[in-house]
C-alpha cells in the first residue's frame, strides 16, 4: 500500500507539471493552491512550491524568501526537522534586506526546536526575533514572541518566567487590540494559574 501511495504521488506530480508545460506561470494561483493544501495534504502542496521555485528568476526577493520559508514549514509538518532548518536558513538569507520577515522565519526555527524539546535553542531564536521586532517597533511581533517564550518556559516547568512572558504578551495584544490572540493568551495564562494553584495545594 505504501508503494501504491508513493506512486500515486509521483503520478500527481508528473500530471501537475505536465499541465503547466506550455502555460504561463501564475504565482498567485500556485501560492493559493499551496495554501489550500499546506496542512490538509502536505505532499500535494509541495507540487506548487516546486512550481514556484522553478520560476524563482521571475519573482521578487520576498516571494522567493516566502517560498523557501513555506518549504521549511512543509518539512517541519512532515517531521524532517534538519531539512526544515536548512530551508528556513535559506529563507533568512533571501530575506536579509527585510528584518521583520527574517524575524518571522526565526520564530519558525524556534517552533522546530520547541517541538523537538530543544527549548534552549528555541529561546535563542526567539530572542533574536524579539530584538528585531523591537528595533522595528513592531508590537504585534513582540507580542507573538513573548507568547512563544512563555510556552517554551512553561514546557520546561519554569513557571515564573512562563507567567511573566504571558503577561507581557497580553499587554502588547491589548495595546494593538488583537482580540483573537488576546483571547488565546488569556486562556493560556488562566491554565497556568490553574495548574500552579493545584501544585501549591499538592505541596
Amino acid at each position: 500500500m505504501k508503494y501504491i501511495t508513493l506512486w500515486t504521488c509521483i503520478l500527481i506530480q508528473i500530471y501537475a507539471f505536465g499541465q503547466q508545460k506550455g502555460k504561463p506561470f501564475r504565482y498567485n494561483q500556485a501560492k493559493a493552491k499551496f495554501n489550500e493544501l499546506q496542512f490538509s495534504n502536505p505532499d500535494s502542496s509541495k507540487i506548487y512550491l516546486d512550481q514556484i521555485l522553478a520560476n524563482k528568476t521571475k519573482l521578487h526577493d520576498t516571494l522567493i524568501g516566502q517560498a523557501y520559508n513555506d518549504y521549511g514549514v512543509y518539512y517541519a509538518i512532515t517531521r524532517r526537522d534538519s531539512l526544515a532548518l536548512v530551508l528556513f536558513n535559506t529563507s533568512i538569507e533571501q530575506y536579509k534586506k527585510y528584518p521583520k520577515d527574517v524575524a518571522g522565519v526565526l520564530i519558525n526555527c524556534a517552533n522546530v526546536y520547541k517541538n523537538a524539546g530543544k527549548y534552549d535553542k528555541a529561546i535563542v531564536n526567539l530572542n533574536k526575533a524579539l530584538a528585531i521586532f523591537k528595533a522595528e517597533k513592531y508590537p504585534r511581533g513582540i507580542a507573538i514572541v513573548y507568547g512563544d517564550l512563555s510556552a517554551n518556559y512553561y514546557y520546561q516547568l519554569k513557571n515564573a518566567q512562563a507567567v511573566n512572558y504571558a503577561i507581557k504578551s497580553i499587554t502588547y495584544f491589548e495595546k494593538i487590540n488583537d482580540s483573537k490572540f488576546l483571547a488565546i493568551q488569556r486562556f493560556r495564562l488562566a491554565n497556568m494559574y490553574s495548574k500552579l494553584k493545584k501544585l501549591t495545594i499538592c505541596t
